[in-house]
């Protein structure tokens, strides 16, 4: 499961607000369903996600973030695997407690100047504040899972990435964003993410991974209460 390490836009968020999400992963051959939560608060924002499949809960995430939607603080746990992380930055490190997969972590990594945006491991939350950001290639940290590790990664816009992306029999007019590590890592994976225009919501992802030959989509689904009508 490729995860969204969990979404809003910054430009939505002139008042406070709260809004739900829901999302629809497939990975080999596995599905999964993600609910999204997003709160406005003093700080910035908070985002709770949960993650299921076939009934189960799976993982929760929580999430902190300033009001640039870059993330301060991130809790998250996935049962199935055995992991409960607590990360939280200061100044230029992140400081990472709990378990991975059973093992015990305790980790100061040192990071740069740079944003922290966490976008695994389910839904990539934060990106969306970097849409309406004039430069067209921005470096982020997100923490990666095996092992715990801190990953600059470079967020690219270009005028290409402009399309409409068909989700739910609907054209939702996209902006896209290529996602990869920086450095030679870059050439094993890349993500190419997609945000609706009208508000910068994250709709839509189909990322491979080239060296274990799979793919992963995640995409928006409708309101419950619209779906099937």
């Amino acid at each position: 499961m490729i995860k969204f390490s969990y979404f809003l836009i910054l430009m939505l968020c002139m008042c406070c607000f709260s809004n739900v999400l829901h999302y629809k992963e497939i990975t080999k051959e596995t599905t999964f369903f993600h609910k999204v939560v997003i709160h406005e608060n003093s700080m910035g924002f908070t985002i709770n996600a949960e993650s299921e499949s076939e009934g189960k809960n799976i993982s929760y995430t929580k999430l902190q973030t300033d009001k640039n939607m870059a993330s301060i603080y991130w809790n998250y746990t996935n049962i199935d695997y055995e992991i409960h992380l607590d990360a939280k930055r200061s100044e230029n490190i992140i400081i990472v407690t709990g378990n991975n997969s059973g093992k015990s972590i305790n980790k100061k990594i040192k990071i740069d100047c740079h944003p922290w945006y966490q976008i695994f491991p389910d839904i990539p939350h934060g990106l969306q504040s970097l849409i309406n950001i004039k430069d067209t290639k921005i470096k982020f940290w997100y923490l990666g899972m095996k092992p715990v590790m801190g990953i600059l990664a470079n967020a690219k816009k270009n005028e290409k990435y402009f399309k409409e992306i068909i989700l739910n029999n609907k054209k939702i007019p996209s902006i896209g964003m290529n996602i990869s590590p920086d450095g030679i890592v870059g050439i094993l994976w890349s993500e190419q993410y997609w945000f609706r225009k009208s508000d910068n919501i994250f709709v839509f992802v189909e990322g491979a991974i080239k060296s274990k030959k799979y793919k992963t989509v995640i995409e928006l689904l409708p309101p419950p209460s619209i779906i099937g009508k």
